[in-house]
């Protein structure tokens, strides 16, 4: 997924609950080697718009529900999850805990919002008549709401 994705969820956070003063990005280190990648432009981003940053690299169920648990008792928390294997195994448990301490908290894979997440951005690949199209397309997802279909269709030139 592209790096400037980080922006815009901190951009989602921020317009469906301006009240958001502090925003975490929560990943595992070890299943996402990558989060260098994200973590600038969400850094730049939540500067932008004048929010606290709490990176949170988290390694288990447990230490998940221990951070979520202390940010719940705090006001003005948003959660960003960053797009790793362990966040889709721990999803449950992240969505959970979202809904019970009220924490806006968004996710690039569609699946959260299929499990009862709140909201989803992010990029897939369309497959078209068997190959692999290039280009990613943005999706977004809120849960109540209609979401986006794709679909492919040959060009005529």
């Amino acid at each position: 997924m592209e790096a400037s994705l980080s922006g815009k969820w901190v951009e989602l956070i921020h317009e469906i609950a301006p009240f958001v003063s502090r925003m975490a990005i929560l990943f595992n280190p070890q299943t996402a080697p990558f989060a260098q990648y994200y973590l600038d432009t969400f850094r730049s981003a939540a500067t932008a718009f004048s929010v606290d940053i709490i990176e949170a690299p988290v390694h288990s169920k447990a230490e998940i529900e221990a951070f979520m648990t202390k940010l719940g008792h705090e006001p003005g928390a948003g959660i960003v999850v960053m797009p790793d294997t362990s966040a889709v195994v721990y999803r449950e448990t992240i969505i959970s805990l979202a809904e019970r301490y009220r924490i806006p908290t968004i996710d690039p894979l569609i699946v959260f919002v299929k499990d009862g997440g709140l909201i989803s951005y992010g990029s897939i690949i369309l497959k078209c008549f068997g190959k692999r199209r290039p280009t990613l397309t943005a999706y977004f997802e809120m849960r109540n709401r209609t979401s986006f279909q794709f679909s492919c269709r040959q060009s005529s030139s």
